[in-house]
């Protein structure tokens, strides 16, 4: 469900810094990442941080989930634009915007 709502934000964002950002695999792997963080309880991690996998333990139908999940994708896009800046515009991904300066860690 959160790589599901993750393409329909992208799908309504017409910034292309956001589309170019999270089609990177590292950085939309943070996203995945932040949104887990914050809708505690709500899935169950399978595997290891190379390959994030997940089950649901609620209803795929909660509507009360589904919309926890669509405002922490949201304000995690934002968020990680703004931390990665830096990072971003070495990848090419952003061009021009100057919000954050935090490097990005993932290997």
């Amino acid at each position: 469900m959160i790589e599901e709502e993750i393409d329909t934000a992208l799908a309504v964002c017409s910034d292309p810094v956001y589309q170019q950002a999270f089609k990177l695999p590292k950085f939309r792997n943070l996203l995945i990442e932040y949104v887990l963080q914050r809708v505690h309880g709500s899935y169950i991690l399978i595997g290891d941080r190379g390959s994030l996998r997940f089950q649901l333990k609620f209803p795929y139908r909660s509507l009360e989930l589904r919309l926890h999940v669509e405002q922490q994708v949201y304000q995690g896009m934002e968020q990680l634009i703004q931390e990665y800046q830096s990072w971003l515009s070495a990848q090419g991904a952003v061009g021009g915007r100057r919000m954050g300066d935090r490097e990005l860690s993932v290997s």
